[in-house]
């Protein structure tokens, strides 16, 4: 993970000047993630957490972007850019464990390690919607499509030993399903 901050660096696509820190030309701020988990739970109470994810995904995928535009990435080095990256932004070590783009899309992502999820601490339900927002983003740059979504089926903070994530068009998950109903809610009508 830090070999590509070391090729941010060397690259110089990453600086620390006058207050202003930037990655790849694009402006980021580092805060501690038990803001982050704050304001996902504050956000629950008022069953506004879905917010977290759709901004996720459109800054996710407007930052990937850009950064495959930058560098003129091929669609298997931006995944592997992008779990770098998020990796490098705290949110744990993501792995790709099956992506299929031939006539439909769909992966199958695991976070082996989620700092956010322990952060956040137990919950009856999954809560990693940030970086499922990012797989989202990054699901509509790869697939070339603009409704790719992600359910988590596995969560540290529920007891499991990693977190699962499965992406598809909306089109292909079941409404009646009671995970995707909760986590996607009306994003799929």
């Amino acid at each position: 993970m830090f070999d590509v901050f070391k090729k941010l660096l060397m690259a110089r696509q990453i600086s620390f000047d006058s207050g202003e820190i930037k990655l790849l030309e694009q402006s980021m701020l580092i805060v501690p993630m038990k803001l982050m988990v704050i304001i996902h739970k504050e956000l629950e109470k008022q069953g506004k957490e879905l917010l977290l994810y759709t901004t996720a995904k459109s800054t996710g995928k407007e930052f990937m972007l850009k950064a495959a535009g930058r560098f003129g990435m091929k669609k298997q080095d931006l995944i592997k850019w992008s779990f770098d990256l998020v990796g490098l932004g705290g949110y744990g070590q993501g792995q790709l464990h099956a992506l299929k783009t031939e006539g439909s899309y769909r992966v199958n992502i695991m976070l082996l390690n989620s700092p956010y999820a322990r952060m956040y601490g137990k919950s009856s339900k999954p809560i990693d919607i940030i970086y499922k927002g990012f797989i989202s983003g990054m699901g509509d740059i790869v697939s070339e499509r603009d409704d790719i979504h992600t359910v988590e089926t596995k969560c540290i903070s529920k007891g499991d030993k990693l977190c699962e994530f499965i992406s598809m068009p909306k089109e292909e998950f079941d409404k009646k399903d009671p995970i995707v109903k909760e986590q996607l809610g009306g994003l799929l009508d």
